[in-house]
């Protein structure tokens, strides 16, 4: 999606904060027209704008087709309020235009940096969001578990023409009408597409068929394979690789992590072994269980030198979390016997060749998470079992 401006008079210093291949200055919508791909307009509607207050209304009638979004930034809210239903505004007193876009943009840009990663995909993802936060469409973000799709979504609230207004968590057993109804201005994320009824889905595409845009819908999926058919709920696909798909974010993400525990201390400067096992591991668990490992690396006592019981509990606490949410069993020994099952089909061979892990130290671990179900339950704050 490429961003075009209309009516700005952008100097130096606003240019160098927006500098990207996707944005572009325009001085006519003939401009505009030539552009094939799908586009956002914003158009300056403020008192220093270049275009006639009297034209503003025309532009973005004129703009708005199937593959254009339109933006206006106004510094007065009593503008254009008959199109409010109808195209999204940008609303700043006391400021000129082009401050209002600068500061909105360097807003955007920070709100980003809490989506850490340097990858080409991770960088995709990043330009992806920048070039839609200028438009008011709904967001559908896929990964794996653990990959951080909760978190994108607060990055695209924090990102967006919405950001001061409500970021609502929904799940399918919620009343769907009475929190459209509530929510005025923010953001509706379904925590998981795949099971909202077919009901509420028509619901939500019913009410945005009706130009209904005071809500935005950020929906979550770890389904990436599965076409949902709701276009209404699709209109910007975000799609989070997998941790051992962007291995060159390791360092980078383990950097992050240890600061945010408070100590000072790089990839590079991890034992050798250490850095080998983190650049070579799977990670099932994705981004969340890199952050456990290296939680577990600083805090936990682990053998010097050997690194094996740290990637090894870490394995197994994520796959058990795993079967606990997808358990329908409500007893500790339903659980107990899931757990055992999957591990007993699933692992011996494969995972043991694959990470060079020692069969004793893997089940002496496995034994351990398994006679402390109960407290791994509580830790993750999973209430549905009765022990």
């Amino acid at each position: 999606m490429n961003a075009y401006f209309l009516g700005f008079n952008f100097k130096d210093s606003t240019e160098l904060k927006m500098r990207s291949s996707e944005i572009h200055k325009i001085s006519t919508l003939s401009q505009l027209k030539r552009a094939d791909e799908e586009k956002v307009l914003c158009i300056n509607g403020a008192s220093d704008s270049s275009i006639d207050k009297t034209q503003v209304s025309y532009i973005f009638q004129a703009a708005k087709d199937e593959s254009t979004h339109v933006v206006v930034v106004r510094d007065d809210k009593s503008y254009f309020k008959e199109f409010e239903r109808e195209v999204a505004f940008i609303d700043s007193q006391g400021l000129k235009s082009s401050e209002i876009v600068s500061n909105f943009v360097s807003s955007v840009r920070s709100s980003m940096q809490k989506f850490v990663g340097e990858s080409r995909e991770i960088m995709g993802l990043k330009s992806k969001i920048f070039n839609a936060c200028f438009s008011d469409r709904n967001f559908l973000i896929t990964g794996e578990s653990g990959s951080g799709k909760h978190l994108l979504a607060e990055v695209v609230h924090d990102a967006g023409l919405r950001s001061g207004g409500p970021f609502i968590l929904f799940r399918d057993e919620y009343d769907l009408k009475t929190t459209l109804s509530d929510l005025d201005g923010g953001h509706l994320v379904i925590e998981d597409l795949g099971l909202i009824s077919e009901e509420n889905k028509k619901i939500i595409c019913d009410f945005f068929s009706k130009r209904n845009r005071n809500v935005r819908v950020i929906s979550l999926t770890k389904d990436t394979q599965k076409d949902y058919g709701f276009t209404c709920l699709d209109e910007i696909v975000l799609k989070i690789p997998p941790l051992r798909d962007i291995k060159s974010d390791i360092s980078v993400l383990t950097d992050h992590f240890v600061k945010s525990l408070g100590y000072d201390f790089h990839f590079e400067e991890l034992p050798a072994e250490m850095q080998d096992r983190l650049s070579r591991y799977s990670y099932p668990g994705n981004v969340r269980e890199l952050m456990e490992i290296i939680d577990y690396y600083i805090f936990k006592d682990h053998s010097e030198g050997d690194f094996q019981d740290i990637f090894i509990s870490s394995f197994i606490s994520n796959i058990i979390f795993e079967i606990i949410n997808k358990s329908k069993s409500t007893s500790f020994d339903g659980l107990k016997e899931e757990v055992k099952a999957w591990f007993s089909e699933k692992y011996v061979d494969g995972l043991l060749e694959n990470f060079k892990w020692n069969e004793d130290k893997f089940s002496n671990i496995f034994n351990n998470f398994v006679n402390n179900l109960k407290a791994l339950a509580e830790k993750r704050k999973i209430s549905k079992f009765k022990f």
